[in-house]
This record gives C-alpha cells, sequence and structure tokens, in this order.
C-alpha cells in the first residue's frame, strides 16, 4: 500500500485580524499551521498503513517555510515528505496547483506505485476545495469527495467503497483504484504525535523538488499557469439596522417570551403550519421584477442577444493582486452566452439551480448573451422544460441512463463535451457538494480558471468581464477576482445568496436535445445507498426559521436547548464558526462567510458576539432576534429585536409559548372546522 497526501500550509484563520483603520488584514504574528483538513488525510492515510502496511509520502508545494509543516508530518508517523518549491511556482492559481502537485504524483509513482492519494476537502485559507480533484483528473484517477468515512477498501483487488457527505444526507459510493480522496475532518480523530516522531522530525529534512525536478512546462506553472487573478480585496460588508427593538426584562424570561411571540405574529412570522405540524412561517410570495415574458406559446428571444445568429497565495483560486499579467492561454471565444447547471437527484432540481437562471437573465441582459441551462440525468425532460419557466432561453438536455445519478466521470464527460461544442463565455454551478466536484473536474478539463463560492457577480462595465466575488481567509476578506484570457469564465456561487426568480408556468424556449456516447462498463464509480439527512437536521438552505447558537452556548448540550426552540418554530439550527471550531456541532450547521450564506423568514442568534464573518452570512434574514448577555455586542446592531439576558432562560420560555400558540391556533382550527359540520 502506498498513499500519497497532499498536505498545504495556511496562516491560521482563526488568528487573523483585520486593521480597522485601513480595513486590510494583518499579517503580522498570525502563525501558520498545516491545514486541519489536511492532518485528517494524512491521519486517514496513517490508519490505512497500519492496516496493510505499506508507505505514507507527504507532498507540499510551498515556500520554504513550508518544511515546517511537512516535519508535523514527519512527526505524525509520516514516511517521507517532499516540498515542492520553486519562484516559478509562486502566484499559481488552483488550476496551476493543481497541474504541479500531480507532476510530482507521477514522479512519486515512478519509484513505488501509487494506490491512493488523500487531500483535505479543501484549505482554510481559502476553501475552494479545487485542488483535489483537478489533481485527480490529471491524474486520471477516479475522485471521492467530501469523504466522512472509508467503508471499504481492498488493494488486492483494487476497490475501494466511501460515504460520502451530500446534500440532503450521504450516499455509499464505491470505485476502482487508485483514486483520490478529499476528506472531512468527520472522518477521523488526529492522533497525537510521539515522542520519537517529534524527535524524527526534528532531525528530518524534507526532500526538495524544483521545477528543474518535475515534468512540467514553464508556461502552466505559477503565474503563467493561471487563468484566474485577484482584482480587489476588501473587508465583508454587513448592512447595520440601527433601530432595534429591545424586549424589556421586566417580569422575566416568559415575559419577554410573551411580548416577544406576540410581536412576530404580528409581522406574520408565526402563522400556517408546515410539514412537521408544528408552527412555522409562511413566506410570501416573492416580489422581485418579473422577468421578460415570451409571446404566449412563442419562443423567448435570448436577453438582448444580438440579431446575426448563425508563498502559495490563499486558495482563491486566483493569484493575489499586483503580481502581473499572464501570457494567453486557450482562445478566448468571442461571445457566447451563460450556462447554468441544473443540479437534480431524482428529477427534482437543487433551489439554487434556478436562484443561478434567475442571476444568469441579469447578467444576459449586460452582455447581450442567452442563458442555457444543462440539465443531465435519466428522464429528465420536465425538468428541462421547467427551466425556461425560471428564465432560461435554451435548454441543453442530455438524457441519458449513465446519468441515472451523479457521478463525476459521466458528467463531467458530458459537460465538457456540451462546452466544447456551444462555446458559452460564463458557466454558473452551485456551490455544493454536487456542484463543486462537477465544477472542478470540467475546469480542469477545459483548462480555465474557476472561482469558487462566489457571494457576488457582476459585469465588468468596460471589458464586459466576469466580476466574481468571494470570501477568503476564513471570511475576514473579500476577493473580486477576474479570469481574463480563459473561456468559459467558471463559478460556483452560495446557495441563497441570489433571489429566486419568479416561476413564469407560460414561458417557452429552445429545446436542444444532445446525445453522448457514455458507457456504463467504463464507468467504475458505483452509487450503492443514498441514507436520506434525519429529520432534525434540516437544510439550513431552505429552512425559513434558523435557531442558531454561538460560543455562549458553553457547549454541546446549549445546542439541545436550541434545538427544542427550532423544533418548535418548524426551523433547523444553526451554528457560529466559533462553535463548530470548539467541536460542540457539526460544520453543516455553519452560518457566515466559511459556512452556509442563509436568508431565512426568521433567524434567532443565541449566544452569538455578531463577527463580521457570520453577520454577512445570515445579513438577508428577513427579521433577526438576538440573545446575548452582553448588551454590547454587535449582532443587536443587525438585529429587529433584542433580549439582553440568560440564553439558557430566555429560550426554553421561548418555546414554550411558541407551543402554547400554535396549540391555541389549532384548538380554534379545530373549533371552526366543528362549527362548520
Amino acid at each position: 500500500m502506498h498513499a500519497v497526501v497532499c498536505l498545504k500550509q495556511v496562516p491560521d484563520t482563526t488568528e487573523v485580524k483585520i486593521d480597522p483603520a485601513t480595513g486590510t488584514l494583518v499579517r503580522a504574528g498570525v502563525p501558520s499551521i498545516a491545514n486541519p483538513y489536511d492532518v485528517h488525510a494524512l491521519e486517514e492515510a496513517l490508519r490505512l498503513r497500519e492496516r496493510f502496511a505499506g508507505r505514507v509520502t507527504v507532498i507540499s508545494m510551498g515556500p520554504p517555510q513550508a518544511a515546517a509543516a511537512l516535519k508535523k508530518a514527519i512527526s505524525y508517523g509520516a514516511d517521507e515528505a517532499i516540498l515542492l518549491t520553486d519562484r516559478a511556482f509562486a502566484g499559481s492559481d488552483t488550476l496551476a496547483t493543481s497541474y504541479v502537485l500531480a507532476a510530482a504524483i507521477r514522479k512519486v509513482a515512478t519509484r513505488e506505485p501509487v494506490d491512493i492519494v488523500l487531500c483535505g476537502k479543501m484549505a482554510i485559507d481559502g476553501d475552494t476545495g479545487q485542488v483535489g480533484p483537478g489533481i485527480a483528473t490529471r491524474l486520471g484517477f477516479d475522485q471521492l469527495t467530501y469523504v466522512i468515512r472509508i467503508d471499504s477498501i481492498d488493494f488486492q483487488e483494487q476497490a475501494v467503497g466511501v460515504w460520502r457527505a451530500v446534500e440532503g444526507g450521504r450516499e455509499l459510493v464505491q470505485t476502482r483504484l487508485p483514486a483520490l480522496l478529499t476528506v472531512s475532518d468527520e472522518i477521523n480523530d488526529v492522533r497525537y504525535a510521539t515522542l520519537p516522531g517529534m524527535i524524527r522530525a526534528v532531525r528530518y529534512e524534507p526532500v526538495v523538488w524544483t521545477r528543474a525536478d518535475l515534468d512540467v512546462e514553464d508556461g502552466r506553472c505559477g503565474l503563467k499557469g493561471s487563468p484566474t487573478s485577484v482584482v480587489r480585496t476588501f473587508t465583508p460588508e454587513v448592512r447595520l439596522k440601527r433601530n432595534t427593538e429591545y424586549v424589556s426584562a421586566h417580569g422575566g424570561a416568559e415575559a419577554q417570551a410573551e411580548v416577544l411571540v406576540a410581536r412576530l405574529a404580528a409581522r406574520g412570522l408565526l402563522a400556517g403550519r408546515n410539514h412537521t405540524g408544528r408552527a412555522g412561517v409562511a413566506r410570501p410570495e416573492q416580489a422581485s421584477a418579473q422577468p421578460e415574458r415570451a409571446p404566449a406559446g412563442g419562443e423567448l428571444p435570448p436577453h438582448g442577444r444580438a440579431a446575426a445568429e448563425g508563498e502559495s497565495p490563499p486558495e482563491t483560486g486566483a493569484p493575489a493582486p499586483g503580481e502581473g499579467e499572464r501570457a494567453a492561454g486557450d482562445e478566448v471565444a468571442v461571445g457566447g452566452g451563460i450556462f447554468v447547471f441544473v443540479e437534480q437527484r431524482e428529477g427534482r432540481a437543487a433551489p439554487v439551480s434556478w436562484e443561478l437562471v434567475g442571476e444568469a437573465v441579469r447578467l444576459a441582459r449586460e452582455l447581450g448573451a442567452e442563458v442555457g441551462a444543462v440539465v443531465l440525468g435519466q428522464g429528465v425532460r420536465a425538468l428541462a422544460e421547467e427551466s425556461f419557466t425560471y428564465g432560461a432561453d435554451v435548454t441543453y438536455l442530455v438524457d441519458h441512463p449513465v446519468l441515472k445519478e451523479y457521478r463525476t466521470a459521466p458528467y463531467a464527460r458530458a459537460a465538457v463535451e456540451l462546452v466544447r461544442k456551444h462555446r458559452p463565455q460564463i458557466f454558473l454551478l452551485g456551490a455544493t457538494a454536487q456542484g463543486r466536484d462537477l465544477a472542478s473536474t470540467v475546469a480542469t478539463s477545459l483548462e480555465t480558471g474557476l472561482t469558487a463560492d462566489c457571494t457576488g457577480l457582476e459585469i465588468d462595465p468596460d471589458t464586459k468581464l466576469l466580476r466574481q466575488t468571494r470570501p477568503a481567509f476564513g471570511g475576514n476578506v473579500m476577493a473580486t477576482i477576474l479570469c481574463r484570457t480563459r473561456r468559459p469564465q467558471m463559478a460556483t456561487v452560495r446557495p441563497r445568496v441570489m433571489p429566486m426568480p419568479p416561476r413564469d408556468a407560460s414561458r417557452r424556449g429552445r429545446l436542444v436535445e444532445e446525445q453522448i456516447d457514455l458507457d456504463e462498463e467504463s464507468i467504475a464509480a458505483r452509487v450503492m445507498q443514498f441514507v436520506p439527512r434525519a429529520g432534525d437536521t434540516r437544510s439550513l438552505a431552505e429552512a425559513e426559521v434558523i435557531v442558531s447558537g454561538g460560543r455562549g452556548v458553553g457547549g454541546p448540550q446549549g445546542f439541545t436547548v436550541l434545538k427544542e426552540l427550532a423544533d418548535a418554530l418548524g426551523g433547523a439550527v444553526g451554528a457560529s464558526r466559533g462553535a463548530v471550531a470548539a467541536g460542540w456541532i457539526s460544520q453543516e450547521h455553519q452560518v457566515g462567510q466559511t459556512g452556509q450564506t442563509v436568508r431565512p423568514r426568521l433567524y434567532i442568534a443565541c449566544g452569538i458576539s455578531g463577527a463580521i464573518q457570520h453577520l454577512a452570512g445570515m445579513q438577508g434574514s428577513e427579521v433577526v432576534v438576538a440573545i446575548n448577555k452582553d448588551p454590547h455586542a454587535p449582532i443587536f446592531q443587525i438585529a429587529d429585536y433584542g433580549i439582553v439576558g440568560d440564553l439558557f432562560e430566555v429560550v426554553p420560555a421561548l418555546a414554550r409559548v411558541v407551543r402554547a400558540a400554535a396549540a391555541r391556533a389549532e384548538g380554534d382550527g379545530e373549533s371552526g372546522r366543528g362549527a362548520m359540520r
């Protein structure tokens, strides 16, 4: 067994601060650490070696100082550490980084075949999750991303099965070896370094490879090989509300709860019932402007279509500003439409897909381009038709049995063929497990730029390039990125950051059915089982009510109290980055720049101080309630209602009052129905 682990040295984003005077990142004194997710990948490799014997090789690309992270890997028990360092590698975006790392793994494999490559699911300074899939694509390995557990592995039979975290649950996937896995921190608990390991690490000097040691082309490394570049960095902006209504503490927590529930009910936030039977909220109809409509029964012209038809930087996916221009990459296509990947499971579209169609409509008006929905699957023609109702001008449909379930290889092949044939200038996908997995593979196959996890998209009025804005450094800064020289310009976009467009059932468009040659026998991956998420962990992205906790909840038991209120309201439980980092609750609950961006009707923040990273991820909430002991907590600046008090008294009181209100409403409803009988 030979496992290769890719490990990155990163700044400790929990220590990153912003200069309040200049609004810039303060790098001085910020320690560098081994990327935590990569350390979990190393731990998993060491466990495999313990079970099967063999060798663990760790590779890192970075400046000479990155040797410290490799020495740390040696202290844990790695057999060999290799540092890839050269000025030619400086400024690499994720595309160029995966190119160099893949070349290094090929060289390692010439000495001893590589059975498995393990990476963390992302680096904490950039959160892109693009490098691992990029390496797999270049090596021709199957990739299994967002792995939470290795279920089975057989190096003799060259087979592996893993559980992956996906939207709505988890799935068991099996494939062949060699393969590349990107792992979550849920996969294991990292061991402590042993004394002999630490002594060995002190004496150990990593092997150093430069560009001259690798079979790489100069034009594909560093700045020259990086299609994307950062053109602006700034601190996240939060729209502050200054009219917070504080609920008086007179009468105690029960009285505060009664007043607050009355206020929320008056705003229609406690009306209606949800599928759980508990009190819930009813979202009003979207009031955004209707998109252009086609003539009844006719085809909608494209939006403004022309008459003629016929030290390594943070893993933002791009080098830092001011580091120079690159030689031109692939030929830049003139014109072209905007593609949107319609993510689906069993014929049901992910809401982010329609959000992106609506956003594409807005961007297309500025470009004189058409919006093309990309629908892949089996028996999904209805979904293709539905895309028109949200604003697509044309839908490219590939309906094939091999595409029944999402697997990287066939979906990527279909998407790449569509892009090469129709040459869009922009390709948008949701920043979901599926969207990120697919986008990284497609971008690497096309050798184009990809910006992950975007929260803002704009068309530059002068160049007509797509300005892609995303968080970096743990959400402490925002970066705006351009892809100047390659097409399509690709971006994944967070769910819920773009408004859901109104649906127009009368709208029609052009359906293009494409035939792609796909063979099931050539696809190694098999989806063996899907386990839906338990009912008590409803998706934050779709929740209308979220009750979130921060460090003020004091520990895992504090979230039990919050869950009772969330259940009473028919909502979901969220958390701050600090609570997740402390291990009190899993990352799928995290709200903020490095978690999920949410837009519920009601957001209740309990024991959350209000760090800017968190506020930027939930400021789109319709109504915000803050509960905190500290009257000066920043969270109150963005709240509609504030309660200064002990959450362990206020939250249970709120749950009781909400349940009582729901019971009364249920009783009134029964009485009304009885009178009508």
